[in-house]
């Protein structure tokens, strides 16, 4: 879903008139996608009883029921279909990417997996499964992951966006409906926000008393609604 023939694509949507080219392989993926995220849908919904609802799938069917007079409803089975597939894209490939850089990271510096292992084992250990209230108790493993975002940068390009309104940002004019890309790995990569921001430093995000700091100039996924 990041690759650089699905932004090329986003940015430069003309191509897809072209019979050649990367973007007809991604046509090809897209469809494949499309009909599996349909037998999966008709899958979990099967036994669905109207009004109680045991997942995402069957609350969304229960919409369509309630709306299906209403000519104006966006509820269709295609918009199902795609808002599957981008809870499955945004809910799972970002998470497993991040990983896969985290694991990479601990392995580069062992060192730093080491402070890692023994906040965990300290805060959590070995018996029990870890809890959303004990993040704040681990304020070095926060910050390793936010280093692995800010160093990886999943998503460099972001979401793209268009603006509703004509705005003025920087003394550039921008008109209403032009679409804007967020260049997330130069902001990560901008020595104006981040000392050395080639080296994997988790303690930039740490306060003098080891504490987590967010930065502001942290935006790993994207800007803008």
């Amino acid at each position: 879903a990041a690759s650089a023939s699905v932004f090329l694509y986003n940015a430069f949507p003309w191509i897809g008139i072209l019979p050649f080219g990367k973007h007809q392989q991604l046509f090809k993926n897209a469809a494949e996608v499309y009909d599996f995220l349909h037998e999966l849908i008709e899958r979990v919904s099967e036994n669905r009883k109207p009004q109680s609802p045991r997942h995402f799938v069957d609350a969304y069917l229960d919409e369509m029921d309630c709306n299906e007079n209403d000519p104006e409803s966006t509820y269709s089975r295609e918009n199902l279909i795609f808002s599957v597939g981008e809870l499955i894209i945004a809910g799972t490939e970002t998470t497993t990417n991040v990983l896969r850089w985290a694991l990479l990271f601990m392995a580069l510096y062992p060192n730093i997996q080491g402070q890692v292992q023994k906040e965990i084992d300290l805060v959590i250990g070995p018996n029990k499964m870890p809890a959303l209230e004990e993040k704040c108790k681990m304020p070095y493993t926060e910050a390793v992951l936010h280093e692995v975002l800010r160093f990886c940068n999943i998503a460099p390009l972001g979401i793209f966006h268009a603006t509703s309104k004509d705005t003025v940002v920087r003394g550039y004019s921008i008109p209403e409906g032009t679409t804007v890309i967020t260049n997330l790995y130069s902001v990560h990569f901008d020595e104006k926000y981040w000392s050395n921001p080639e080296v994997f430093f988790p303690e930039r995000f740490l306060d003098s008393s080891g504490q987590f700091v967010k930065k502001d100039a942290f935006i790993p996924f994207s800007l803008g609604k």
